[in-house]
């Protein structure tokens, strides 16, 4: 089977809290939901795969190679939706994608143009006037137009309400669809990911405490002593 993301033993120590010897392999085209209540260290995955933070121990493998001794191929075939769009707000979307481009030599601005028109985004608006659920989308065509072939998704559906979840988790599995991606998704709300991962890790307090079907997870003892009390993550 290949793998589009491989852990193994990933640790990242930091005063008051550890991230404990992290594994897990994701296969190319699955969804993956890492979960966990606020501060359980999924952002803290998420930046060490993509070396934004310096890991502990571990190793990182991803589409096939060694996140670091690769550092820069791996991250142009990469997408990373994080929870603060990294887009200048001044700019109107198509200058925020002029800025992006030269960063990309696989970059399409045919494409990025029409996946625009295809989510509704205004070319000339400004990055700053688009709603929370638009500037996933202008990060997913930005992603999507440098031809990424994993995208990791850090909260997206953090400030939306249930309609825009919806919308956005309707979004996620068609580009999924057409382009044959594997994708990761980071978030603290379980029924978003339950409806749309096909395998998902539950982290808590460093450790991974479960993993499994969207059916085995939803019924896990650990799981749900996790989440009690949290209603804000369980809503």
């Amino acid at each position: 089977m290949e793998y589009a993301l491989e852990v193994d033993g990933l640790r990242k120590v930091y005063p008051g809290f550890t991230l404990r010897d992290v594994s897990f392999a994701l296969p190319r085209g699955h969804i993956m939901g890492l979960i966990g209540p606020n501060g359980a260290g999924k952002t803290t995955v998420i930046k060490l795969v993509l070396n934004m933070v310096r890991r502990t121990a571990g190793q990182v493998r991803l589409l096939g190679l060694d996140s670091l001794a690769h550092e820069e191929e791996v991250k142009s075939r990469t997408g990373f939706v994080l929870d603060e769009t990294p887009f200048y707000g001044y700019l109107t979307v198509a200058a925020a994608a002029e800025v992006i481009a030269p960063f990309y030599r696989t970059w399409d601005r045919a494409r990025f143009e029409a996946l625009c028109r295809e989510f509704e985004l205004p070319l000339k608006k400004r990055v700053n006037a688009l709603s929370r659920g638009m500037k996933m989308k202008l990060a997913l065509a930005v992603a999507l137009s440098h031809g990424a072939e994993l995208i990791l998704l850090d909260e997206p559906t953090a400030g939306m309400n249930s309609y825009e979840a919806e919308q956005l988790a309707d979004l996620v599995k068609e580009v999924r669809k057409r382009y044959g991606l594997t994708i990761i998704i980071v978030e603290h709300r379980m029924p978003f990911i339950l409806g749309l991962a096909e395998h998902i890790q539950v982290l808590d307090h460093g450790f991974i405490i479960a993993e499994g079907s969207p059916e085995a997870i939803r019924t896990d003892p650990k799981v749900i002593e996790a989440y009690l009390g949290k209603e804000d993550d369980v809503a």
